[in-house]
């Protein structure tokens, strides 16, 4: 028997949803196989071994769902000494012992790159994508460079950063731009997750207040036009040996809110997601084989995201599910290739529903 050291939390707004996603993990892979462990990271990234973060998770479980999945680093959280973090992680994993890592953190220091650095300079296996797919797939302003390059078609959009927004000559020319865009916009941070931070404008004298609300997430901002379209994912399985990238069928969300925002995800329990009842068109498949996999480095599994239209294809690559449901973790392939960093690796993918949940 093998062990996964499953890692979770970590300095990030999205903290409380990694729980749900490790408690997953932890209760549901295979364990004729594997020995999961839990390896806890706090909002300070400290690192605790499988006894404390047992016990963390207790914790989290107890408390009222609303609040544990609105828990995340707020601003001015400070970390705790470089020299504690190094000792808290040479501490933790010697308790832990995993062969591979299974980092399952969401938002910034998680799914951005971070972690996966730290696993590669230490050649420690894990499940996943390497440092630069993870940077992009987590980076909205990178990804939509990365799709422009490839060729995919997009919304309309305008990328700009704090310093621009707050320097009055460079605000007047933003602001032009701006209205060149059709409403209704999306107004995101670029780097974060599941919908944090991000407000849906109908009219342009809410705009400023939703550059505000991104501008507290990220120093970096992505604003969009909205699209009335139905909003389709899939999951993407890089094939093992050479063998084809396989996408699955697909998957429509139908959101509960005016728009897939955090809460509609994750607390109100009001969207849906399912089978999609109506077709989508099979070329889209192809884009996002030919478009996406292309110098991406997206190794072993990945959720992609798209808005079909008449004209148009809004596309995300996300590097890993934001919420590992019981659903999407009933099949799991293992396998003894290289995931990333070393010499042994775990390949998720969900081939009950075919569809990973967002």
């Amino acid at each position: 028997m093998r062990r996964v050291g499953v890692v979770f939390g970590g300095p990030s707004r999205e903290f409380g949803v990694s729980f749900l996603s490790a408690r997953c993990l932890l209760e549901n892979l295979p364990k004729v196989s594997w020995e999961a462990v839990p390896l806890f990271v706090g909002k300070d990234g400290l690192w605790h071994g499988p006894a404390a973060a047992r016990a963390e998770m207790d914790r989290y479980v107890a408390r009222p769902p609303r609040e544990a999945l609105l828990d995340g680093i707020v601003a001015g959280t400070s970390p705790a000494p470089f020299e504690d973090a190094v000792v808290s992680f040479t501490a933790a994993m010697r308790e832990a012992r995993p062969e591979v890592l299974f980092p399952i953190n969401h938002g910034t220091f998680g799914e951005d790159g971070a972690h996966q650095g730290l696993y590669e300079s230490f050649g420690i296996p894990y499940v996943g994508f390497g440092v630069a797919a993870s940077a992009v797939g987590m980076d909205k302003i990178l990804m939509k460079a990365a799709f422009a390059a490839a060729g995919l078609q997009q919304v309309e959009y305008l990328p700009f950063s704090r310093a621009d927004w707050e320097s009055h000559g460079r605000r007047h020319l933003l602001e032009e731009r701006l209205q060149m865009l059709h409403l209704p916009l999306f107004v995101k941070p670029s780097c974060a997750g599941s919908s944090v931070g991000i407000t849906k404008v109908k009219h342009e004298r809410d705009l400023p207040k939703a550059v505000e609300v991104a501008l507290e997430v990220d120093q970096r901002v992505l604003v969009e036009e909205g699209v009335d379209a139905r909003e389709i994912e899939c999951s993407v399985l890089e094939g093992e040996d050479g063998r084809p990238t396989e996408a699955s069928l697909p998957g429509e969300i139908i959101p509960g809110h005016e728009f897939y925002d955090y809460e509609d995800k994750y607390i109100d329990d009001r969207s849906r997601s399912a089978g999609s009842g109506r077709p989508v068109a099979s070329h889209i498949f192809g884009n996002i084989e030919i478009g996406v996999k292309p110098g991406s480095e997206f190794s072993s599994f990945r959720r992609i995201r798209f808005v079909p239209r008449s004209t148009k294809k809004s596309t995300r690559a996300n590097p890993a599910p934001p919420s590992v449901s019981n659903a999407a973790i009933a099949s799991i392939r293992i396998s003894s290739t290289i995931s990333s960093g070393s010499s042994a690796g775990i390949t998720l993918f969900d081939r009950s529903s075919m569809y990973l949940s967002s």
